[in-house]
């Protein structure tokens, strides 16, 4: 459970939406490290956004099936947003946390 996680004293994680993982792809190169630890692995990475198939409309043959936006950072597909049945998901998590910046 993300709850319970501290990472250096802080406790307030979370996933990313796909979004926001987005963002941070579009904005930081895959070689960026900082204080020794570099960047997402050449893996795919889940993203907290996701939907049935249901509510597509052409896809409710499919039935209750669920899926989760997750984005690559592999070098051939970095940034690429990937469409993943949750029952065939195994990719990594990068937890994020918000800054909020004072007025």
């Amino acid at each position: 459970n993300i709850k319970n996680i501290t990472i250096n004293g802080f406790s307030d994680w979370y996933i990313p939406s796909q979004d926001e993982l987005a963002f941070y792809f579009n904005n930081i190169p895959s070689s960026f490290a900082l204080n020794g630890y570099t960047n997402f692995k050449s893996e795919y990475y889940l993203t907290s956004t996701h939907y049935s198939v249901d509510s597509i409309g052409s896809l409710q043959q499919i039935g209750n099936k669920y899926f989760s936006y997750v984005q690559s950072a592999k070098d051939y597909e970095y940034g690429k947003t990937i469409l993943m049945p949750q029952d065939n998901l195994v990719c990594n998590v990068r937890l994020f946390r918000r800054i909020y910046l004072g007025a």
